[in-house]
């Protein structure tokens, strides 16, 4: 085609509201809300979009560094290689798009960095606040992020139990 787009800047809009299907009915919009707060600093559709996308690699980023501090120990900087296998190119991609996937992601990776900590020492603090918060995010982040958390959580309790009592469950 030799056809410019320049058509788009000139859509027809509805004369009337109409009602479109969507699969992200059913999504809680609390993922949504740090994000469509930011969209408001934009001037502009361009700018509104960059705001948005920069307060989701925010958060993102706040929780994969969560995630690093779960996991470093005194050992020196092998006890970071999960976290930084983790961390692919799509992860850093998916850190910085408009959509709940943002925070999914980055939450269930510090989940996991915080049931590591809690496994290592199981009075730890840090472990317990980082699988609290990053339970909270990933369970609002999508309609079955509640059935994640809730499998999470067993994971914990299952790393946590002694070996005689989890030998038992296997067997």
């Amino acid at each position: 085609h030799n056809t410019s787009a320049e058509c788009l800047d000139r859509s027809p809009t509805a004369a009337r509201p109409t009602v479109q299907p969507t699969y992200v009915g059913s999504y809680a919009p609390f993922a949504y809300v740090p994000v469509g707060l930011a969209t408001r600093l934009g001037t502009d559709p361009t700018s509104a979009l960059l705001w948005a996308r920069l307060a989701s690699a925010v958060i993102a980023l706040a929780l994969i560094l969560t995630a690093v501090g779960l996991v470093w120990d005194t050992s020196g900087p092998t006890s970071l290689l999960g976290v930084v296998l983790a961390v692919t190119p799509m992860v850093i991609f998916t850190s910085v798009v408009v959509s709940t996937s943002s925070p999914e992601v980055a939450a269930s990776l510090c989940f996991a960095a915080a049931a590591i900590r809690l496994w290592r020492n199981p009075r730890s603090r840090a472990g317990t606040y980082g699988a609290g918060a990053s339970a909270f995010i990933l369970g609002v982040a999508r309609p079955l992020g509640p059935v994640w958390v809730l499998l999470g959580v067993i994971l914990i309790a299952a790393l946590l139990m002694p070996a005689g009592i989890f030998a038992a469950f296997v067997h």
